[in-house]
């Protein structure tokens, strides 16, 4: 049975000093084969305090990791690169915990088409590759996970890897778990998920396997740890069994955590319609306490659909609630308490993502539609200490993907004429950012003002102006060619532009590509 339980509530037009998401910085691919995969929030993983996030791109072997700050920006501070055969896939999936208790999150790298004994190996056997973190983080590994065994002919095509559990501890030895998922084989697809207890001595040997019931099962195809459900001191988590090789509907299941962990200890969750291809547990996600009962939430997906699983003190009973999707479910993700009401918050993408607020009730959840054609966000924390918390999603977009970080808080809106209130002069990011040939810059001002953009090298060096004179309220875009002053082509690098506007002075960084 269906339910309409979400009182809809789009931002209005007319509004001022309104509580919103705002985007405050764009990254576009630095090249047209790059593909942005999935953001991860890693946590604290240098120990300044900021939290930190990793963006895949397993198109280019690669993933980026940005560290949070007051001068935070979106360009890769550390870039993670593997040469290996199957390498295609490095990256396509992060995630990041403190899996060897030092206070320093840790960072872990999925590669589902890593093959076990090079070129003449197992192929797709896939790997994860975890990095320590510390105050001074390098680019080697220093543990490296794999179940595949070239001399015992085990492990072809398992894809271990492709799903990347964490965030809890799951047989209460003090110590964050970290689970894997290998969804497939060259046998029937029947599906496996691996746990690695985290420790001071953490190794690379599985402390538990879980494998599916048969053909086509796909388990282990999504993972979250989600806490402690049933409050008996041990973190719980989620497996999805979406069934999709079988062509059947799905299932998932909610492995409670302890000194034992099995699937006598577990609930099973199916489908709502039985359906083939239905998918149910494709997506799934802990959600926190969304409606302020006290227990923990979580969303399991189906083809069209969410359902929301609203716990009770046992972790054994559920009042599910189905949330119908305009067209085929794209990710569901806990956004926390985004808007700090007391409430934990969600998303749910289809062809754009809706972002739902928590309400003590299922008549004061709200829903937001800010991210149109935006992909599954990631809350990242604070990342720039601006006192707001922010949050990040990938599209593809004029054939490049694009990174967006948006903040949410109270903002300038739009007053009873419709006009925008800007309290201060600003400057957007670049368009593209990374460029080639040309970027455009966007800025505002709220009065008229005497306007000077300027490009400078890292040197601090001017390379040319490209506007010096008086605008009238609004917003304006200037383009930026990479020349000099004198017409001839800057180098590639990195530039800054400066927006000057009466007292005020902002500054940003972009990237010139040839």
């Amino acid at each position: 049975m269906k339910y309409s339980f979400f009182a809809v509530l789009f931002l209005s037009l007319s509004l001022h000093a309104e509580q919103r998401l705002m985007q405050i910085d764009t990254m576009t691919a630095f090249q047209s084969t790059d593909c942005f995969t999935m953001i991860s929030n890693l946590g604290d993983v240098n120990g300044d305090g900021y939290p930190d996030f990793a963006v895949g791109n397993p198109c280019d072997y690669c993933v980026y990791i940005f560290l949070g700050g007051d001068s935070f920006d979106l360009y890769p501070s550390i870039t993670i690169r593997i040469n290996t055969i199957g390498n295609a896939t490095f990256g396509k999936t992060v995630c990041g915990d403190d899996w060897n208790g030092d206070g320093y999150s840790d960072i872990a790298i999925g590669q589902p088409h890593w093959w076990e004994g090079g070129q003449y190996g197992i192929i797709n056997a896939g790997k994860v590759w975890i990095y320590w973190g510390g105050p001074t983080l390098d680019t080697i590994p220093d543990l490296e996970l794999v179940v595949g065994d070239n001399e015992q002919n085990y492990g072809w095509n398992f894809l271990f890897g492709s799903a990347l559990g964490q965030g809890g501890d799951v047989n209460g030895d003090g110590y964050n778990d970290l689970i894997v998922g290998a969804p497939y084989d060259d046998y029937d697809a029947h599906g496996r998920a691996y746990i690695y207890f985290g420790g001071s001595e953490m190794d690379s040997i599985w402390d538990y396997r879980f494998e599916g019931s048969g053909f086509g099962e796909d388990f282990g195809y999504a993972i979250d740890i989600i806490g402690d459900v049933n409050q008996d001191s041990y973190d719980d988590f989620l497996i999805g069994n979406p069934q999709l090789d079988g062509q059947l509907a799905g299932k998932a299941f909610l492995f409670f955590g302890g000194t034992s962990i099995s699937f006598q200890n577990s609930i099973q969750f199916n489908s709502n319609y039985g359906q083939e291809y239905e998918g149910f547990g494709r997506y799934l996600v802990g959600l926190g306490d969304i409606n302020g009962d006290g227990h923990i939430d979580f969303g399991i997906c189906g083809e069209g659909y969410a359902n929301i699983y609203f716990g009770d003190s046992l972790g054994q009973n559920y009042s599910v609630e189905e949330i119908p999707a305009e067209r085929n479910i794209g990710g569901i993700s806990s956004l926390s308490d985004l808007n700090e009401d007391g409430y934990n918050d969600f998303s749910l993408t289809d062809y754009e993502t809706k972002i739902y607020f928590g309400g003590n009730s299922l008549e004061n959840f709200q829903t937001d539609s800010t991210l149109d054609y935006w992909g599954k966000p990631e809350p990242l924390g604070d990342i720039n200490g601006d006192g707001k918390p922010e949050i990040a999603a990938i599209c593809r977009r004029n054939e490049r993907y694009q990174l967006a970080i948006y903040s949410f808080g109270e903002f300038s809106g739009i007053d009873s004429e419709s006009e925008q209130i800007t309290i201060a002069p600003l400057l957007k990011p670049a368009y593209p950012n990374p460029f080639n040939p040309s970027t455009q810059i966007v800025f505002e001002v709220p009065q008229t003002e005497t306007v000077s953009i300027t490009i400078y090298n890292l040197r601090g060096q001017l390379v040319t102006g490209l506007v010096n004179r008086d605008y009238p309220p609004g917003t304006y875009s200037v383009q930026w060619d990479g020349r000099d002053d004198t017409g001839k082509s800057a180098a590639a690098g990195t530039y800054f532009y400066k927006l000057d506007a009466g007292d005020f002075s902002q500054t940003r960084k972009m990237v010139y590509l040839k």
